[in-house]
């Protein structure tokens, strides 16, 4: 650009809202390619990482480790993070999954199962179960071909799915409870983005749980955000207005620590925090409507994320693989336990512990009342082994989280596709980054640091740096050379006649040729024999007596 930053009357060039991994990536990736740029980065919380969070807990052998109460594992399709993750020199190490599985789901009772040698798990579950399963996953893969992540209403089926929840489906779709409890489990993240329905669910193979991060997740924030300058913590952004004239965009918000307002200018802003966050800021002008809508309409989850560490893996021993399935229903009304799902726990180090969620039901109560009720609940699925080797528990509720809202990300009710899709359409010099905003694995730690690559290459490419820009990362945004609008649900009037009108025509031209044929003909003798089976038929369905 041809004026610099300090004839424009600009405090800097680039603010940067939220110091979770998008966030850092985009501010980590504006640094790398165009050094000069003078960025800031404003975080609301006290401390960096966003929905990432580590905490330090007792272990074996009087140890200590930390354990990851927010995102922790990435999958071997998760190329953006998986790239990052070299870069910055983390291993990574296998989620351990040998051993039975338990599942509780349909029934109230336990059922134990194998996913390496499924026949021998054949006797937990009904054959109708079985088929059910094997329908519904093919159903939900048949499903997930026809979204295109950067256009949703370019299929025609969009529409009647935008307008049901998965619920809904599920209910019109499986024959089983068990299978309905295992879809409302799992589909709580876009299939398509994670390549099918199956990979959300696993932690083998490309599923989105077959891998670890050494010493934890929580340490990625924290190494981008130690080779970063200038990061403001608790600095929450309350107003963003931009000079729709000279497009110079001024940052007000509330300096939490000594509770000062403050307000910076700048000429590019890279809004990195949730969606409802977003919803949370006072813009002006205002925003267009199928933004607002987005930001007003859309919820974060709710999960709550706990570990519980062990003296010893007594899961291991007795043959299980620590992975627990379940709705927490029973056959009692008002009654639920507590465990959605869990998984081994254990660090790299070799520290047994055991990661799972639970449900909501449990966000208000006490932290004790919290930890006596998984604790129990792990001695339903695995036995008294989980008290007598219990050592720690630790758990965090995210929607109590403020600045936040809830995870790991937000869910979009029934008739808002139409307004998810503009997710990272820009607003003047406001460009959106965030997990929520990604094309691949949205929801993951993957999808941030996609969405925070992209937004950073937006923002160079504002700053007519075109040399440095990737354009791989502006696939599908209005900087794409092929960019197409994505479609709007259409509901324009079908003018076309009812093909059923030839349909009927040609059905009673056909029965009345039958008719006359069987009056006016003698039959052969295979007819000959049907021909009493086919007068009961007529008399039974239709109640007419059929000509001899």
């Amino acid at each position: 650009m041809s004026d610099s930053p300090e004839d424009l009357g600009v405090d800097f060039d680039v603010v940067v809202i939220g110091a979770g991994i998008s966030g850092l990536v985009a501010a980590r990736e504006l640094e790398t390619r165009s050094p000069k740029t003078r960025i800031l980065i404003l975080e609301a919380k006290d401390r960096v990482g966003g929905r990432t969070l580590g905490v330090e807990m007792k272990t074996a052998k009087y140890t200590k480790e930390y354990f990851d109460l927010g995102g922790q594992w990435v999958g071997r399709t998760q190329r953006h993070i998986l790239g990052l993750l070299d870069e910055l020199d983390f291993k990574t190490y296998e989620q351990y999954e040998d051993g039975d599985k338990i599942a509780q789901m349909g029934v109230s009772k336990p059922r134990k199962y194998s996913s390496k040698l499924p026949v021998t798990s054949l006797r937990q579950f009904t054959i109708f179960e079985i088929f059910d399963s094997i329908a519904s996953f093919a159903k939900l893969t048949w499903l997930t071909r026809f979204i295109n992540p950067f256009d949703y209403f370019s299929s025609k089926k969009s529409t009647n799915l935008d307008d049901m929840s998965v619920s809904k489906w599920s209910r019109e779709n499986c024959w089983t409870r068990a299978n309905q409890d295992a879809i409302d489990i799992a589909t709580r993240i876009v299939a398509q983005s994670a390549g099918n329905y199956l990979n959300l669910c696993e932690c083998v193979g490309d599923g989105a749980q077959a891998l670890k991060i050494n010493g934890g997740a929580f340490q990625v924030a924290q190494n981008l955000a130690g080779n970063l300058e200038n990061i403001r913590l608790e600095h929450a952004v309350s107003e963003i207005i931009v000079d729709e004239q000279t497009g110079i965009t001024c940052i007000k918000g509330i300096d939490l620590k000594n509770n000062q307002v403050f307000t910076f200018k700048c000429l590019h802003v890279i809004s990195a925090i949730p969606p409802n966050q977003c919803g949370k800021i006072q813009w002006t002008p205002s925003l267009p409507d199928l933004k607002r809508r987005l930001f007003d309409g859309c919820m974060q989850g709710n999960l709550i994320k706990f570990v519980v560490t062990f003296e010893v893996p007594f899961w291991k021993t007795n043959g299980l693989s620590g992975e627990i399935v379940s709705t927490g229903r029973t056959p009692n009304i008002g009654e639920v336990h507590p465990i959605i799902c869990t998984y081994d726990g254990t660090t790299a180090i070799g520290a047994p512990a055991i990661i799972g969620f639970m449900n909501e039901e449990y966000a208000d109560k006490p932290f004790n009342e919290r930890c006596n009720a998984v604790v129990n609940d792990l001695i339903r699925f695995m036995g008294d082994d989980a008290l007598r080797h219990f050592l720690d528990y630790k758990d965090k509720i995210w929607a109590h989280e403020q600045y936040n809202g809830g995870c790991p990300s937000i869910y979009v009710p029934p008739g808002q596709m139409d307004a998810y899709q503009y997710i990272r359409q820009p607003f003047y010099n406001v460009h959106f980054a965030g997990t929520e905003s990604a094309t691949e694995w949205i929801g993951y730690m993957s999808g941030a640091v996609q969405s925070g690559y992209r937004s950073a290459h937006e923002v160079l490419q504002c700053m007519e740096k075109f040399d440095k820009v990737t354009y791989e990362h502006l696939k599908g945004t209005i900087y794409d050379q092929e960019y197409c609008p994505p479609k709007l649900p259409s509901n324009i009037y079908d003018e076309t006649r009812s093909p059923w009108w030839r349909r009927l025509f040609f059905m009673s031209g056909l029965l009345f040729g039958i008719y006359a044929y069987s009056r006016h003909y003698r039959l052969s003798i295979v007819a000959r024999t049907v021909k009493p089976i086919e007068n009961r038929l007529v008399k039974y369905f239709f109640d007419v007596d059929w000509p001899e």
